[in-house]
């Protein structure tokens, strides 16, 4: 009977232990004058990721408490969404299973416009595309108004144009509301199949929390320290807003970005004294990284070789900071020269516990040898990309390294039939048989693709009296911005059309566009001859060149 009541016991603390391994985060969401949010969600992403790549979400209770457990020890990003607010990340962290960590947020609130003549507004009808948003009604009262059928027992809906950052945020009248899966919230109406409704936005209804601009996150005493990491993400923030906001008022005033730079050695120095201070080793890590970051924002604000290598001798290739910086991966072996730049990302695969950052080090590799047309070695790369299929970020290189995609030299171009801008002409693979063509996918909000422009432009002076045709392809929101862009920055004097769903259209599915710019290089016999890294820059006209023959004769050779 004794050993039956000890099993009993024992199995009691088997399945008590087993309930609370991994870590337990707890807390509360404020809005910004204290009170609960109507909605609020929580979200855990591997460190360094955003919320639409979260592994765990949870909406936080009426009150504002939540309780999440995370299945192992370690870093990770946890993103605070509220509605009205701004999605807020907080790095979260313990490294003992079992452990319990605790803390109290406040999101910052929406900063909408002090003044708005036109609301825009997207919705279930239109599939919550931005391209096709549509001007409400302003109405004599100063409210706004827009009539829509409705589909089915509820409709839902986001406004454009009231907020300074861009965002899609929620409405003034509403049912409920639904996160929608990037940071904001839309708001529902129960409706009925058929039934005509009139959504109305009161610009006197808005939630303005002036003085409430910044987040505020609290920890309990045994993990303060990470109240220094929210303190770095905050700061890292307020570089990205200054960086955006040059960038406007940049194009604003020249029309374009081809000469903007950045100084950014403000942030570059509190970043290397922040790491220089930092009590914890991982907050000396993600200073060190941040600034690594910030550093490629402009050539401008590169840093001195040895500061680069003294960053990497600091910061461990298993440091989970790494996690915000994976698209830098690959300009490690620049820094500390090949060999010993291999040797570090070779760590990094092994040691990081991001599968964000190992499967990066495999995408810095693939691209190498695709690079260097080492077909067996990138293919070889690739298949262990595979295994990372679910990571974070890696859908976008699966499809852009496949080394048996069809948008590719030697291949033939796909069928394709596009209407002229301003013209009732169409061109197609057919109509364009007999000539050298570069496909260009492009858009004027694109700054790679703006810096394209000179040397498209000088490509197009030397080649256009040959069999040769530039067809641009626009991802913009209507072709009145491109026509304007035409009118007072680039002339682009060839081929023009617009890409109505920019990358969900069907066009941009064929063609594989993932990114632009993307520009393709076709033969007059319809294959595909080169594409992106060896039409860019002065490569372009390199490439150019091959074909059609420097004195002027066209080039039978394909």
């Amino acid at each position: 009977m004794k050993s039956h009541i000890a099993f009993f016991f024992l199995a009691v603390l088997f399945f008590t232990s087993a309930a609370f391994a991994g870590i337990r985060i707890k807390g509360k969401i404020t809005t910004a004058d204290g009170r609960a949010p109507e909605l609020a969600h929580v979200h855990v992403a591997e460190l360094g990721n955003m919320y639409h790549y979260a592994f765990l979400s949870k909406a936080a209770d009426a009150d504002g408490q939540f309780e999440i457990t995370v299945e192992k020890p370690g870093y990770y990003s946890m993103w605070i969404t509220a509605v009205n607010h701004y999605a807020t990340e907080i790095i979260v962290a313990a490294e003992n299973d079992g452990e319990t960590l605790e803390f109290e947020v406040a999101p910052a609130p929406y900063r909408y416009l002090d003044r708005f003549d036109e609301v825009k507004i997207v919705g279930d009808w239109n599939q919550f595309q931005f391209s096709s948003a549509e001007p409400m009604q302003r109405r004599d009262d100063g409210t706004f108004s827009y009539r829509v059928k409705a589909k089915a027992d509820t409709l839902a809906y986001q406004l454009l144009g009231i907020e300074h950052d861009g965002h899609s945020v929620n409405g003034t009248m509403q049912d409920y509301f639904a996160y929608d899966g990037r940071g904001d919230y839309r708001s529902v109406l129960k409706t009925k199949p058929g039934q005509e409704v009139s959504v109305v936005v009161d610009p006197d209804r808005l939630v303005r929390l002036n003085g409430a601009a910044s987040p505020k996150v609290t920890f309990d005493a045994s993990h303060r320290w990470l109240e220094q990491a929210f303190a770095l993400l905050q700061r890292n923030e307020a570089f990205r807003a200054d960086y955006v906001s040059a960038m406007k008022a940049y194009r604003k005033q020249h029309g374009g970005m081809e000469e903007f730079t950045f100084d950014a050695s403000e942030y570059l120095n509190d970043f290397r004294e922040r790491a220089r201070s930092a009590g914890h080793p991982f907050l000396r890590s993600l200073a060190h990284v941040l600034r690594y970051r910030i550093s490629f924002y402009s050539a401008g604000n590169r840093l001195d070789s040895t500061e680069y290598v003294q960053i990497l001798s600091d910061v461990s290739p298993a440091s989970p900071a790494w996690g915000y910086a994976v698209n830098l991966l690959s300009t490690i072996p620049g820094r500390l020269g090949k060999a010993r730049g291999d040797e570090y990302l070779s760590r990094m695969q092994a040691e990081n516990p991001l599968t964000t950052v190992q499967a990066h080090v495999i995408v810095t590799r693939a691209a190498e040898a695709k690079a260097r047309g080492d077909k067996a070695r990138w293919k070889t790369l690739y298949s262990q990309l595979q295994t990372y299929k679910d990571a974070p970020q890696i859908w976008f290189y699966l499809k852009y390294l496949d080394p048996n995609k069809k948008i590719a030299a030697g291949n033939p171009v796909p069928d394709f039939e596009v209407k002229l801008m301003d013209s009732d002409q169409t061109v197609s693979k057919t109509s364009l048989l007999g000539k050298y063509y570069l496909l260009d996918f492009w858009a004027t909000w694109c700054g790679p693709c703006i810096g394209e422009m000179p040397v498209m432009h000088k490509a197009w002076e030397k080649f256009k009296d040959k069999k040769f045709v530039i067809l641009s392809l626009s991802f913009d929101q209507n072709p009145d911005i491109v026509k304007r862009f035409r009118e007072k920055k680039w002339k682009m004097p060839w081929l023009h059309t617009f890409v109505e769903g920019g990358f969900d259209s069907e066009l941009a599915k064929t063609f594989e566009v993932l990114g632009i710019p993307k520009p393709i290089l076709v033969s007059p016999k319809g294959i595909i001859l080169a594409t992106e890294d060896d039409l860019r820059g002065p490569r372009l006209e390199r490439t150019l060149s091959k074909y059609l023959t420097q004195m002027g004769s066209v080039s039978e050779k394909e």
